[in-house]
């Protein structure tokens, strides 16, 4: 228990390098309480704390990931930035699009610059009952 508690005290994060997992990835760090699928894409310089990436993501230049899930086969843009929201499946961020207290349905597209605040953002077909 004692160890537990020790290894929570420290704040781990760690650099990926060019060749550690992905490809094209130059300097992104990664947090050690975030989870990130081997089989996901990072670009250079993108931010993960506190959050789970799921598999086959591609995730673009200068993206922040802050206590937030993404699921798989999502594609994030360059200088997007993700907060406290949960991504589904096959979610499309064009880029400098910005969540924050978010849930995005799967198959839905965000808009370039677009920014989202405590919505939840489904297709339409998904509302009907």
């Amino acid at each position: 228990m004692e160890a537990n508690r020790m290894i929570g005290q420290h704040s781990s994060s760690f650099m990926l390098d060019s060749g550690t997992s992905g490809q094209g990835i130059k300097s992104s760090a990664i947090s050690g309480d975030s989870v990130v699928d081997e089989s996901t894409q990072l670009s250079d310089k993108v931010s993960v704390k506190r959050s789970m990436i799921g598999r086959h993501c591609v995730i673009g230049e200068k993206v922040k990931v802050i206590n937030s899930v993404i699921m798989d086969h999502v594609v994030i843009g360059e200088s997007c930035t993700i907060q406290n929201s949960i991504l589904c499946n096959q979610v499309r961020l064009e880029e400098k699009a910005t969540l924050k207290d978010c849930t995005v349905g799967p198959r839905v597209t965000i808009n370039s610059k677009a920014e989202h605040k405590g919505e939840l953002l489904v297709e339409d077909s998904e509302l009907d009952f």
